[in-house]
Formats: C-alpha cells, structure tokens, sequence
C-alpha cells in the first residue's frame, strides 16, 4: 500500500525505518547526530519526492507560513490519489 507523510509524519516514517535506503522530503537536512534515524536514508529537498510507494513532503501549511516555502498539502494529496487509483 502508498504511503504519504508530511513534515512531522516524515520523522515516524524514519524511526520506523521506512526511509532506510529510500529518497525522502522533509523542510531541512536532519542531523544523524540528533536524528540517527535518517542517517541511511538520502535528504532529497523540501518539495514532492517519491521512493516506490512512499510519498513524502517537507513543507506543510503550518512550515508554508512560517518559512515562505510552498505549501506540498495539495501535491502530496495528489501523489497518494494517483498511486491509489495504479493498477
């Protein structure tokens, strides 16, 4: 089944180590110091990525207005819709 996460649901994807190996979005590059969960997965920006089944973005409302960045709710909703409705 896809899978879409968004900002803080990016961070749960990586504890449970659904980002190993896998491209993932999130607002900005984690430090595998402090968040050792992302050390094995690859940082790939803020906007819209997916990795197989697993849709990601960096930027929800609540990032859109405090940093300027875009908003990815609308897209990353997309993504999901269109990977339910592949056959």
């Amino acid at each position: 089944k896809p899978v879409a996460a968004q900002a803080g649901g990016v961070n749960a994807l990586a504890r449970a180590g659904a980002l190993s190996g896998r491209k993932y979005a999130l607002a900005k590059v984690p430090d595998n110091a402090a968040s050792p969960e992302f050390k094995d997965a690859v940082y790939s920006g803020t906007a819209i990525v997916q990795d197989g089944k697993i849709i990601t973005s960096g930027i929800c409302p609540m990032l859109a207005k405090a940093t300027g960045l875009p908003n990815g709710t609308s897209r990353l909703t997309q993504a999901l819709i269109d990977e339910l409705l592949k056959k």
